[in-house]
């Protein structure tokens, strides 16, 4: 399997326009001015609660080159990765850049430091700023870590006031909570419960918002890469496929199916009445369905509407009597995102019409349903993360796939 690209690519998302500056090792986040291993705070304790672990230690010089959160992204020096035996760096000659690969997989970034952007060995091009402190290169962990192959995981405790963030090949035997807790239990003086910091959230103390994304076009050639962001971010979908999908990709919607996501069908609607293109378009649906019934052993009356077909037909009373007639239920988004085959914009503009519809879309009280029609493509795994990066800080909010009572009632 494809190994799932710049899955925390979002967490630098409030960087894109950062430009480099030089602050002190202690210059964290301002929510972490009580934590107890974190900034000047860690030093005055001796970092007796490690901050920053690699594998299944804790890094090496942290007393030097401790973790550092700026604006949520979290900052490592350039040794947590080039402790690795596979990972090398060089360095530009005539200027600040350098260049990591991991030779295992032959992945790599590089980084133009005064341009603040990155390029990686798949073609991609980020704005990735690279900072100094303590006088050293530090770099956006999460980001790295994904373009070389590797794995990483955080602890966040407010009430505590303990974070830590750890940087791992995925081999490791234990999890961060489990290296933590020994120097947890060894430090108990250092802990005291912390009052709640107040903050203005907008989705805090709003009903609850399900979120309900279709993905059409399941013959995107980097299908595994998206269905590693949605399992990494834990997110539950939907897919729209046609007969030619099932039966060119069947191992590929076997995944989607067992992996707890809902399947639509679509097809092409052709003709020169609202009529007629119905009728082309029921007659692919069950030649979609048909081809399910082999590859899963089941049906399914969800649908979603060709890309190209015009609103005039797809609103059309003929179109959709015919349709409905013939037993399915038709997926109508309540976001506009704009996407499609011949979309050519950001992939940030996609995921800020379904934000702006999670926040804004509906009244405060009123629990909703967010549903989207999206087009696979080098984008989607960028907005999904950005969605997800939004949604996953919330216990009442959370994804789902779709069903029948969820098109008829959203």
């Amino acid at each position: 399997m494809k190994h799932v690209r710049f899955l925390a690519f979002f967490c630098v998302f409030t960087l894109l326009f950062s430009s480099f500056f030089m602050p002190s090792a202690s210059d964290n986040d301002a929510r972490f001015s009580t934590y107890v291993n974190m900034g000047k705070n860690a030093v005055e304790n001796g970092y007796a609660i490690p901050n920053l672990f690699r594998q299944d230690g804790v890094y090496s010089n942290i007393q030097r080159f401790p973790l550092v959160v700026k604006n949520g992204v979290e900052y490592v020096p350039l040794s947590v990765f080039i402790l690795y035996s596979d990972v090398e760096v060089s360095y530009s000659k005539t200027s600040e850049n350098f260049f990591l690969v991991n030779n295992k997989n032959n992945h790599y970034i590089s980084f133009n430091v005064k341009e603040g952007v990155a390029s990686t060995h798949d073609g991609d091009l980020l704005k990735l700023p690279v900072l100094i402190f303590n006088k050293t290169s530090y770099i956006p962990a999460r980001t790295v870590a994904v373009v070389l192959g590797f794995s990483c995981e955080t602890y966040d405790d407010p009430q505590t006031g303990i974070y830590a963030f750890r940087v791992s090949d995925g081999k490791s035997q234990k999890t961060l909570s489990q290296l933590l807790t020994p120097y947890i239990e060894s430090n108990k003086e250092l802990i005291e419960p912390l009052p709640p910091i107040i903050e203005v959230d907008p989705l805090e103390d709003i009903a609850e918002r399900r979120v309900s994304i279709c993905y059409a076009n399941a013959s995107y050639g980097d299908m595994e890469t998206l269905l590693g962001v949605l399992d990494w971010y834990k997110v539950k979908a939907s897919f729209s496929v046609t007969k030619e999908d099932i039966l060119d990709r069947t191992n590929l919607v076997r995944q989607m199916f067992v992996s707890g996501h809902s399947l639509l069908v679509t097809a092409p609607a052709d003709g020169n009445t609202a009529k007629e293109c119905a009728q082309s378009f029921v007659e692919g649906l069950d030649g979609a369905n048909d081809a399910l019934v082999k590859t899963l052993r089941r049906k399914t009356r969800m649908c979603t509407l060709p890309f190209e077909l015009s609103e005039e037909f797809a609103n059309h009373e003929d179109f959709v009597s015919v349709v409905e007639n013939a037993g399915y239920v038709i997926l109508r988004p309540n976001v506009d995102t704009g996407d499609g085959p011949n979309f050519a914009g950001g992939a940030y503009s996609i995921s800020a019409k379904i934000k702006n519809k999670i926040i804004d879309g509906f009244e405060e009280d009123e629990k909703a349903t967010v549903t989207a029609l999206v087009w696979c493509s080098d984008k989607t795994a960028y907005y999904t993360a950005d969605v997800a990066n939004l949604m996953n800080k919330y216990k009442q909010h959370k994804f789902c796939s779709m069903n029948e009572a969820l098109l008829v009632n959203s």
